[in-house]
């Protein structure tokens, strides 16, 4: 992994440290590695999601490419794999996706593709890097070698539907079902595809604002589309993530569909229609016992792979497999089934470890099913957005209702934040952008975590754990 690019691409908060600058100085060296590759003029796709900062990047990015000569070819907001299809079907150099895939809005990312519709090699990456690291100086383009704009984002889109609708070989008459766009990508391509379908199918979380993809949708959110599949006696609802690279299901119950079943069910209609190469199913090895168990009883080889998509995708292109996947997160409901199925099995005289977790509910949730400890970023990442975390609920102090409201962050709180500073006052900090709003937010937030933690220990201590969760296991996952 390089100084810049990790897994998923150049990944950061926008405007902080993922610039509009860094976004031109990326467009520029992309594009000059690549002329230096072709020996010629490249024409680069650009894609986005619906951040309210993708716009400012997508404008950098094509800056910087037309700056030294390249072609610019913008697809608008479009998931992510139409950049990979498009990419190809455009016989372009590169695509660009702009996204931060299920992470919060106020976070974007630079993705490059190759020409087949891969991640960038590490070779290229690199490449690109040096020049940006090193702060090269690249020739700028003049008179007619200034790289151009190139249009048919409208027939581009409707190709990529038209793509997607041609892969469909099975009946889906009568089928109903709900569609969760997350306020992403997916809000620009999913209903044109669906209703195109013949089968009935509704959506929620279509309409995006800038802030609110992700936001208590999608697939890191299952819970209004589990009710909504329910209330509506759907057969299936399908939420999608911000880029609309991955997806989640839950059946007609309410209930999520597991991804390695997903995996074996489509392999398993491969096989019957001849279609499966190599009989074989590519996995990772963090994939289910029950993926093993499914594949053996079924006639199917099952390879696993190092963790990470990259490892299954090379897997897959180096011995021509048809399919492959990875579980990427899970919802809630999962996580906590997960910790009650596996409590059990583990050693009762050491302590439990959940790694990553979480929200105030989710450590009162975590306890109860026996977790003696955690760490996570929520604390401090939340603060600096403005999110902090009281007794009756999570608030967003940079929200208008607070510009005059002389009480303390936490009437309850006792921390010097709350002991000293208003609401008013740390609203005004935020507003100014001055560096104290983040150190009084993570300043409060922390405290606030102690504390719980705290409250937590000594209602185990008092036998009344069970009293304190049901009063503020829902209450703190509220918003006020």
């Amino acid at each position: 992994m390089g100084k810049l690019f990790g897994t998923d691409g150049i990944r950061g908060i926008a405007g902080q440290t993922l610039t509009a600058e860094l976004a031109f100085h990326v467009g520029q060296a992309v594009a000059a590695v690549l002329t230096e590759e072709k020996g010629s003029r490249p024409l680069i796709t650009i894609g986005k999601d619906t951040r309210i900062s993708s716009d400012m990047l997508e404008a950098a990015l094509m800056a910087g490419i037309c700056s030294v000569g390249g072609d610019v070819m913008p697809l608008g907001t479009i998931p992510t794999p139409a950049v990979a299809f498009l990419t190809v079907q455009q016989q372009a150099d590169a695509g660009i996706v702009i996204s931060a895939s299920h992470n919060p809005y106020a976070y974007n990312g630079i993705k490059v593709f190759n020409a087949q519709g891969y991640k960038l090699s590490d070779e290229m990456e690199g490449r690109v890097e040096d020049l940006i690291l090193n702060h090269a100086k690249l020739p700028a383009a003049v008179d007619g070698a200034v790289g151009r704009r190139h249009h048919g984002m409208h027939a581009l889109h409707s190709a990529y539907v038209q793509h997607l609708l041609g892969s469909i070989d099975c009946d889906l008459t009568g089928l109903r079902v709900l569609v969760d766009c997350a306020n992403g990508a997916a809000s620009a391509t999913a209903p044109d595809l669906f209703r195109a379908l013949p089968l009935q199918a509704d959506f929620i979380h279509t309409e995006p604002d800038g802030v609110n993809i992700n936001n208590g949708c999608g697939s890191t959110h299952l819970e209004s589309l589990a009710r909504g599949v329910v209330s509506g006696g759907y057969d299936l609802g399908i939420a999608f993530d911000g880029d609309a690279d991955r997806c989640l299901l839950v059946d007609e119950q309410g209930n999520t569909i597991d991804g390695d079943k997903v995996m074996a069910v489509c392999a398993s209609e491969l096989k019957r229609q001849g279609k499966l190469s190599g009989n074989t199913v590519v996995a990772t090895v963090m994939s289910n016992l029950g993926l093993h168990e499914y594949c053996q009883e079924n006639g199917l080889d099952l390879v696993c792979t190092a963790v990470g998509d990259r490892h299954v995708l090379e897997r897959m292109l180096a011995d021509g497999f048809a399919i492959g996947g990875l579980a990427v997160g899970e919802p809630t409901e999962v996580m906590y089934r997960i910790i009650e199925a596996v409590e059990p099995y583990m050693p009762a005289h050491k302590p439990r470890y959940l790694m990553g977790v979480g929200t105030p509910s989710n450590i009162i949730e975590g306890v109860a099913r026996g977790v003696d400890f955690f760490d996570c970023v929520m604390p401090a990442r939340n603060a600096r957005h403005g999110k902090l975390f009281t007794w009756q609920g999570a608030m967003n102090i940079k929200n208008a209702k607070y510009k005059l409201d002389d009480r303390p962050i936490d009437p309850e709180c006792d921390c010097p934040v709350c002991r000293r500073f208003s609401r008013a006052y740390v609203r005004h900090l935020f507003a100014a952008e001055e560096i104290l709003a983040l150190r009084l937010a993570v300043m409060h937030n922390l405290y606030f975590y102690n504390k719980l933690a705290q409250r937590i220990r000594d209602s185990l201590d008092a036998g009344c754990f069970e009293d304190f969760r049901r009063e503020y296991s829902e209450k703190l996952s509220r918003r006020i």
